[in-house]
């Protein structure tokens, strides 16, 4: 009884150190999350900062370098899209006025033709909508022109009111991303010390193996940052040419042809979303254009994706990392959840770690026997075994067995 009671006071102990555990995991998830972004930056820049060892050039400024240029990315992205945006809803405000303000007196003296609608839309307008209900209509719009300002005022109070949490959310993002910065960059500079403790844990028959994985974690990471840059500059080629001479041939301009081309290259380091968020400022700004315009902008992306889909990603993910698309999906969405852009962003270089520690989990599992492949021979000489083997088993069983059996008489005698 005294047993079976200290042993259930274990096993609630056990219970209560893995809650507590498990609580601590819970409440610390961020910072541990953020930790390990860092851990992952710092394999991917430490290649670099080795390489520029080799020129004598200190690992701290090869640091600072990379961080700029990621800061200059980012800013480039934001200052390119926030003032087509801004210049987008602008012109739509304008238009909208201006059509409230002349669309009755030109349907009065041109008809509905004059709003150039394709005849189907015409037609079922005329069908539904009497010309007298039309004019009313047309005629309320104007009466209400004016109130536009009152409901963009409206609108942007709504925005003011809410800017606590906006400022908010971004003093949050902010912090986190300089707790990021500051964590890669002492990560790398003490990387032979964090090594050394890993392997002073590690039993000292797996140190060779633990740095031959650190080794494929790294080839992977670096082999995800060559495909990225390689697939970013040719899409950024491609959407170059392809607007320009675009423009050229249906006599169109957008002004921001290299912007453009700049955000689809950005873009293209954000996994099966990236594209698509990257036609989004081109066809705001072909909206402001012509409704042609936005067409052949759409059609331009559609055909740039389906060459990249088809040629570039196979080739050069082919050749660089090897990883299922669902599977990469799948670890997008958690990343999203976990990271966030970040998050969404490391999802397949995650994937193709990943997969390295799996592949590597299935082969010590062939080499201690237990998931070694087996012929159709083998397969048979495990069912069936040997008959002369088995007679000798037998024959050798059977004598023992006698042997002991006459021992035994004798001992009663």
């Amino acid at each position: 009884m005294t047993n079976e009671i200290s042993l259930w006071i274990k096993k609630l102990a056990v219970t209560a150190i893995m809650v507590a555990i498990g609580y601590g995991i819970y409440l610390t998830s961020n910072t541990i999350i953020l930790l390990g972004v860092a851990g992952f930056l710092t394999i991917l820049i430490t290649p670099l900062v080795d390489k520029w060892r080799k020129f004598h050039i200190p690992e701290w400024i090869t640091i600072v370098v990379v961080y700029i240029t990621i800061i200059l990315l980012a800013t480039i992205v934001a200052v390119s899209i926030v003032p087509i945006v801004i210049d987008y809803f602008a012109s739509i405000i304008r238009q909208v006025t201006h059509w409230a303000n002349t669309a009755q007196d030109t349907y009065l003296h041109y008809g509905i033709r004059s709003f150039n609608l394709p005849d189907w839309l015409e037609n079922a307008i005329l069908y539904v909508v009497s010309p007298e209900n039309i004019n009313n209509t047309l005629d309320l719009i104007k009466q209400n022109a004016g109130s536009i300002q009152t409901f963009l005022t409206s609108q942007i109070s709504s925005i003011t009111s809410g800017g606590i949490s906006i400022v908010s959310m971004i003093g949050n993002m902010l912090t986190d991303l300089l707790f990021i910065g500051i964590a890669t960059f002492f990560m790398i500079l003490e990387r032979k010390s964090i090594g050394q403790i890993f392997l002073d844990v590690t039993p000292d028959d797996k140190e060779d193996h633990i740095r031959y994985l650190f080794s494929r974690v790294q080839e992977v990471c670096i082999s995800w940052i060559k495909a990225s840059i390689i697939l970013s500059f040719s899409i950024f080629i491609f959407t170059y040419i392809g607007l320009y001479i675009a423009e050229m041939i249906f006599n169109f301009s957008t002004e921001r042809v290299f912007t453009l081309a700049l955000i689809s290259g950005i873009m293209e380091f954000v996994p099966y979303i990236g594209p698509i968020l990257s036609v989004i400022p081109a066809l705001i700004i072909a909206l402001g254009i012509s409704w042609e315009a936005s067409l052949v902008v759409l059609i331009l992306y559609v055909l740039i994706q389906q060459t990249e889909n088809n040629f570039l990603v196979p080739y050069i993910m082919s050749k660089n990392l090897d990883i299922s698309p669902l599977f990469v999906f799948v670890i997008m969405l958690f990343g999203a959840t976990l990271g966030g852009i970040i998050g969404i962003i490391v999802a397949v270089p995650i994937a193709g770690v990943l997969k390295v520690l799996y592949t590597d989990w299935i082969d010590q599992k062939k080499q201690r026997g237990r998931y070694a492949p087996h012929s159709e021979n083998n397969i048979y000489e495990t069912l069936t075994p040997n008959p002369l083997e088995a007679g000798k088993n037998l024959f050798k069983n059977t004598k023992k067995y006698l042997a002991k059996a006459k021992n035994l008489v004798s001992s009663k005698k």
